[in-house]
């Protein structure tokens, strides 16, 4: 695992919103760093004029360097956990099983640099990584979630952090975006409205995308056990359950779709199932960005 320009962004981003008090620290994997001048430059007084940036270049294989990193922007202290103490980590636990008592509601931030996704058991590492949170503190991740096939056991999508990280389970989503991998930064960033929506969340990209998510505890409730169903889902049914359905609404077609409807019909099937896919993709495509800004910084 390793704190790149996307990180790094996540990282300085929170502190930007008062998340001043940084007295404890956890990593979930030690961290090491991936840096360039130019990565770092829109967040240079992020560190009250501390941070040597220098210092963290071509630093990828030691994995003090994020622990360093996150002192030099305000942490007093930095522990990590992993599974086995193969890289120095200071706790030595199986996220694939509940953690100590004395370790929930213990951090001002659990940052989940790469680490989730490598869990089998996923809900009960998630549970884990959220229960170690203390009250105003924040949980912080940068996840795989599109084209990452065979990086870890999964690919996260928005709709699981939507769904986990709420009021009832004592969290505030503060900060969902899609970071597109690029040489330029690239970010797409969630507006408050779209994650309220029932309708599902997702990306259309050609590109390697991972998920940034930034959420603050906001109450000490602890869930032992996390069940959430998907939103729209639970949209339909509640809708059902008062005597309708979303389902049974009349569709509106656009003028072109009812066209090339139409004109498909005398079309041999091999050509009228490429326009099908084709208007297909344009309904998700648009679905997916509406509420997106794109941005090439999270200020």
């Amino acid at each position: 695992m390793a704190i790149n320009r996307d990180a790094f962004e996540l990282l300085c981003w929170s502190k930007k919103q008062g998340a001043n008090s940084w007295n404890r620290v956890l990593t979930l994997g030690r961290q090491s760093v991936i840096l360039q001048p130019w990565d770092v430059n829109a967040w240079r007084n992020t560190s009250g004029g501390k941070l040597k940036f220098d210092s963290f270049l071509n630093r990828y294989d030691d994995a003090s360097a994020g622990e360093e990193l996150l002192k030099n922007l305000g942490a007093s202290s930095v522990s990590s956990m992993d599974v086995s103490a193969y890289e120095g980590a200071s706790i030595v636990h199986n996220l694939n099983q509940p953690i100590p008592e004395d370790l929930k509601l213990s951090f001002d931030v659990v940052y989940d640099g790469g680490t989730l996704e490598h869990v089998f058991d996923y809900p009960v590492a998630l549970c884990n990584a959220l229960s170690m949170v203390k009250e105003g503190g924040w949980f912080l991740s940068i996840t795989p979630s599109n084209m990452w096939c065979g990086h870890g056991f999964y690919q996260i999508g928005p709709d699981v952090f939507r769904a986990i990280i709420n009021e009832s389970n004592g969290f505030e989503l503060s900060l969902m975006a899609f970071a597109v991998s690029s040489y330029q930064k690239e970010y797409w960033i969630y507006d408050s409205k779209k994650l309220k929506s029932d309708g599902r969340l997702g990306i259309s990209s050609n590109k390697p995308t991972c998920l940034l998510i930034a959420a603050r505890r906001i109450s000490s409730v602890l869930i032992p056990k996390l069940t959430v169903e998907q939103p729209d889902y639970v949209s339909r049914w509640d809708a059902s359950a008062l005597g309708g359905s979303k389902l049974e609404r009349p569709v509106k077609l656009g003028v072109l779709r009812l066209l090339l409807g139409r004109v498909s019909s005398f079309l041999p099937w091999s050509l009228r199932g490429r326009i099908r896919h084709w208007l297909s993709w344009k309904k998700i495509y648009a679905s997916h960005s509406t509420g997106l800004r794109r941005s090439n910084s999270l200020q």
